[in-house]
């Protein structure tokens, strides 16, 4: 019974997350922004669960972050400029700050990011 209630409670979450960011508040003088981020290379991989957070002066916004295939949608300003923030572990963060009436599918490419260990000699 345990494992159906958080099945339950779980696809609940997931319908109001979607719902969330379907609907964005009539004149609200927001637009709805379609995007995917992709693995920098010769051939672009999707990533999957990276974090996507739009900010602009006045704009509280929550992260979303892409699905199975890259792909992420999200409410930005309609005539303000705004910026995109785009994270995933292992990867260097992305920065875009695409143009407020630019239309079409935004693309964030990011680059492995990696560390060195060890002494200094």
């Amino acid at each position: 019974m345990r494992p159906f209630v958080l099945a339950i409670i779980a696809a609940t979450v997931m319908v109001a997350n979607t719902v969330a960011q379907i609907a964005a508040p009539p004149g609200s003088g927001l637009r709805l922004l379609r995007g995917v981020v992709e693995q920098e290379g010769a051939e672009p991989l999707p990533l999957r669960r990276a974090r996507v957070v739009v900010s602009a002066p006045g704009l509280s916004a929550d992260p979303v972050f892409t699905d199975d295939r890259g792909r992420f949608e999200t409410y930005v300003p309609a005539a303000r400029p705004f910026t995109i923030a785009v994270t995933k572990a292992g990867y260097v963060r992305g920065v875009v700050t695409p143009l407020p009436t630019a239309a079409g599918e935004l693309r964030v490419r990011l680059a492995k990011g990696g560390a060195i260990g060890g002494p200094v000699l």
